[in-house]
């Protein structure tokens, strides 16, 4: 397990950190003292800023599934975008966010944790015997549904 892990590290040094941003970025404060940091441990890591836009002509899969950017591959995707469907304009940018999601390469969060922390998913979750179905005991699930906020209806039709 550890030589599986330093290899892995040892790999990471040689390869690249991919953050995922908006075309336009207000908050990049926080995402370059990430930067900083990453460059501060290791000088040797690689850190790439790019949108989904930008990915749809620069990103590729190589024959194992390694991502590849700018010639480089890349061990981690940090999104800090991708969050709503108003940051996958075209279709090119859904079909970039899947070949992400088909590379090797290590996402944070993972899809399962992107799509649960959109506010449609919660609304849903928030429905009578949707949380049931995930839960092992009505006891369980009363008690997470104490925790629960009024989504209301997000889309007019609802």
């Amino acid at each position: 397990m550890f030589k599986s892990a330093a290899n892995q590290f040892v790999a990471l040094a040689l390869s690249g950190i991919l953050f995922v941003v908006e075309d336009v970025t207000y908050n990049i404060c926080d995402q370059r003292a990430h930067d900083f940091e990453i460059k501060r441990l290791n000088p040797k890591i690689k850190v790439f800023r790019r949108s989904l836009t930008q990915l749809v002509a620069a990103a590729t899969l190589g024959v194992n599934k390694e991502l590849i950017l700018d010639g480089n591959i890349i061990a981690v995707v940090y999104y800090r975008s991708g969050y709503g469907p108003s940051q996958y304009p075209t279709e090119a940018e859904w079909n970039v966010r899947l070949l992400i999601e088909r590379s090797k390469a290590i996402k944070c969060p993972s899809i399962q944790y992107h799509l649960a922390g959109t506010k449609k998913v919660q609304q849903v979750l928030t429905q009578p015997g949707v949380v049931e179905k995930f839960l092992n005991g009505a006891q369980i699930a009363s008690r997470v549904r104490k925790v629960y906020t009024d989504f209301g209806g997000i889309c007019r039709a609802q």
